[in-house]
């Protein structure tokens, strides 16, 4: 049977899109509000991310590449000498959103441009020129069997993101391989629903060029999109662009659309690259919460090699864990998982390695977003966190650390306040948030929007109602007669009736 992941529904696009009011600027001239002709040299942005190639599966691994469209909207031509280190390369990822989670499955090498079209994707007004450079206006399109053309691909970890700076020819650069060699590869498991698939996901391009980093403009060249997923047994398939792609900026920013608990920062390294922080923390309803952080290192060279909060005195921590994103076809990358310890005062995670001993250590790289997350019974307050850096200092970035302000387990244990019908109550628990009448209390600051259970909106059964919900009642659409989720007003269909009253529970039960 065929199983559907996240399906391009008009109500869902229309609720989940209100994230581009705020990660979009408000620009203007070109489409999509794309601002044009910017002052400072040139500036390459994805355009457009469209198209799929679909490789055979090999021992549980499914293989992508996504087509491309790149945009010049600044004031100057990008560079483009095929055969030369002074063109664009392009990065691609696969991200999923699941219970919370907002994780990165998936990646793959990176396409080497060769050639640059005169194209006006973006409606900025081509200037054309010879495909040596990308004309001010103009834009390029690789189509997915070209971003999936391992003959013409290079490794990541050769590239300096933040200047960059990469030698040529590349590392294994001409070689081929099975079907998955290079391209981006994703777990079977994370794309099936009967394992650790389901849910929402993305698409995430990336372009690095040398030229448009040293006019300081390379802190806006990713896009996303959601993608559907479709497929059973060995046999997977992608399909990105349903929706229309979020320019200039990277998967990570959607996250406190998808879910209200969650935020997300930059943090830069000092006189260096950028790093995204994003933070969720949830109040379970027996007495502890659950705190969930990824970094995404966007184009940071000097990389990422710990992660470490503070603790209150006394905190009883659990559930420990930490995700990062498979490297592959031969990269130096060792992906041994980062260990973690509890300290009296302290949780920290960090690299197996430091620099010094191994170079290819498993740091946060440019292009890769690493999860961290446990369960502890101290609410949340701010507090500073501290992100080690990997690389030793190099030019005027000297510092060896990157604090950042997040929320934290150093609240006190047993927090009383209106979750708390009772005036005995020392816990927030499920019981507790009931008051007469079978309603529900929800306090936002308190109680971490917690939210009591049982109610008819919670499609997911995750405790409250949000884009999860709207999902599972789509991807039961077809349900008739059956005891199907989505079926949430009982009548034994689902229907636009049972989407308008998700929406009505939206945040709440």
């Amino acid at each position: 049977m065929l199983k559907s992941i996240v399906v391009g529904c008009t109500a869902i696009v229309g609720v989940i899109l209100l994230a581009e009011t705020v990660v979009t600027a408000d620009r203007g001239l070109g489409n999509s509000g794309t601002d044009c002709f910017r002052t400072g040299g040139p500036d390459v942005i994805v355009g457009d991310l469209r198209g799929v190639s679909n490789y055979d599966s090999i021992d549980g691994i499914e293989a992508f590449a996504f087509g491309t469209e790149s945009c010049n909207v600044g004031d100057e031509e990008l560079l483009w000498y095929e055969g030369t280190n002074q063109k664009p390369v392009i990065g691609q990822s696969m991200y999923q959103y699941k219970n919370g989670r907002l994780r990165q499955i998936g990646q793959g090498w990176l396409k080497h441009g060769f050639f640059a079209l005169s194209d006006n994707w973006c409606e900025c007004g081509c200037t054309g020129t010879n495909g040596t450079v990308l004309g001010v206006g103009c834009s390029d399109l690789y189509s997915s069997g070209l971003n999936g053309q391992q003959s013409n691909m290079g490794p990541k970890y050769e590239v300096n993101a933040f200047t960059g700076e990469y030698p040529y020819p590349p590392t294994n650069g001409a070689s081929t391989g099975n079907g998955i060699y290079k391209r981006v590869q994703v777990k079977i498991s994370d794309l099936d629903p009967e394992q650790d698939g389901g849910g929402i996901y993305f698409v995430e391009a990336q372009y690095v060029s040398p030229d448009d980093a040293a006019a300081g403009n390379g802190f806006n060249n990713a896009s996303w999109t959601f993608a559907e997923v479709t497929g059973s047994g060995d046999t997977w398939q992608v399909f990105p662009g349903f929706t229309g792609t979020v320019r200039e900026s990277m998967v990570l920013r959607v996250w406190p659309f998808l879910d209200l608990d969650a935020t997300v920062q930059d943090v830069y390294v000092e006189n260096e690259g950028l790093v995204l922080v994003g933070c969720r923390v949830r109040a379970r309803g027996d007495g502890t919460w659950a705190y969930e952080y990824a970094i995404q290192n966007y184009n940071s060279d000097r990389s990422i090699s710990s992660f470490e909060l503070p603790l209150a005195p006394g905190a009883q921590v659990t559930e420990v864990g930490f995700h990062d994103v498979d490297y592959h076809s031969g990269s130096p990358i060792d992906g041994t998982d980062w260990d973690w310890s509890i300290g009296s005062d302290k949780i920290r995670w960090e690299c197996p390695e430091e620099y010094d001993d191994n170079i290819w250590a498993n740091a946060i790289r440019w292009g890769t977003t690493y999860n961290f997350y446990f369960v502890c019974d101290v609410n949340p307050q701010i507090a500073k966190a501290t992100m080690g850096i990997f690389k030793p200092p190099a030019g005027d970035s000297i510092a060896m650390t990157a604090p950042v302000n997040l929320r934290t387990p150093t609240g006190d244990s047993n927090p009383t306040g209106p979750c708390c019908i009772d005036e005995e109550c020392t816990v927030k628990t499920e019981a507790n948030c009931l008051i007469a009448g079978g309603d529900y209390l929800q306090d936002w600051d308190l109680c971490n929007i917690y939210v009591c259970r049982n109610c008819e909106g919670d499609v997911d059964g995750n405790a409250y109602v949000d884009v999860s919900d709207l999902l599972g009642v789509i991807g039961d659409w077809n349900c008739n007669g059956g005891s199907c989720l989505g079926d949430v007003d009982g009548d034994g269909t689902v229907g636009v009736n049972d989407l308008l009253l998700v929406l009505s529970k939206w945040g709440v039960c």
